[in-house]
């Protein structure tokens, strides 16, 4: 898979899990658990990118 095409779909799920934590945060039971592991995908996703760019700039 082409760098760029990588870091467009990984950049598609890191907007589907910032949805996904928008939605918990107007829920009335927020499993705090699940919470603390979107972010956490969510942070992980945000480091490939960033580690995708920064390997396609060299």
């Amino acid at each position: 898979m082409p760098v760029e095409s990588h870091i467009d779909s990984l950049k598609m799920r890191h907007q589907e899990l910032d949805s996904q934590l928008e939605e918990m945060k107007v829920a009335s039971s927020v499993d705090a658990t699940e919470l603390r592991n979107l972010k956490q995908k969510k942070l992980v996703i945000k480091d490939k990118i960033e580690r995708l760019k920064a390997q396609k700039l060299n």
